[in-house]
């Protein structure tokens, strides 16, 4: 997310923070990882001009740099190299941090899916079974159910928001 034309860094956090936070509950999501690549590259983009941060700011305005007529653009171009090594170590790490939350995240999900699944299965089989000569197959499917739910709850309980079946 590219939002530095709406201010420095900080109000751009301001603005972005509350939405991430949303999406990620939309996508069943841990807010950590995105929040911190937010922060990061909010930071590196606001290091890049005289108005992206504070100190900037100062250093642009500053009596002592007047005189020397540096332009909005001459500042970013003395300031790309370190923005450049700042985002060629940054953008690997932020990657595979978010990419290791997603894949844990499909994981979680799948086999939440599975679960309920299955549940859904044998329950509908469970209420077919009505005579007594079926009576003991319908407990052991009942015995199923009850150990699939409990098994549903503690993988819910890892990391999602699954809801009962």
């Amino acid at each position: 997310i590219n939002a530095e034309y709406m201010g420095d860094n900080v109000t751009t956090m301001l603005l972005v923070v509350p939405v991430t936070i949303r999406l990620c509950k939309v996508l069943d999501l841990e807010p950590q990882f995105l929040l911190i690549a937010e922060v990061v590259f909010s930071n590196i983009g606001g290091t890049a001009t005289p108005i992206g941060d504070p100190p900037n700011v100062i250093i642009f305005t500053s009596k002592k740099i007047k005189p020397y007529g540096v332009s909005f653009m001459e500042f970013t171009v003395h300031m790309a190299l370190g923005i450049v090594f700042c985002l060629v170590t940054s953008v690997p790490l932020m990657r595979q941090l978010i990419r290791r939350q997603l894949a844990e995240a499909e994981h979680r999900n799948s086999r939440v899916a599975a679960l309920k699944h299955e549940i859904k299965t044998w329950t509908k089989v469970c209420r077919r079974l009505a005579d007594d000569e079926q009576k003991q197959v319908k407990e052991m499917l009942q015995l199923k159910v009850a150990q699939l739910r409990e098994e549903l709850m503690r993988v819910s309980a890892d990391g999602t928001t699954a809801g009962p079946p």
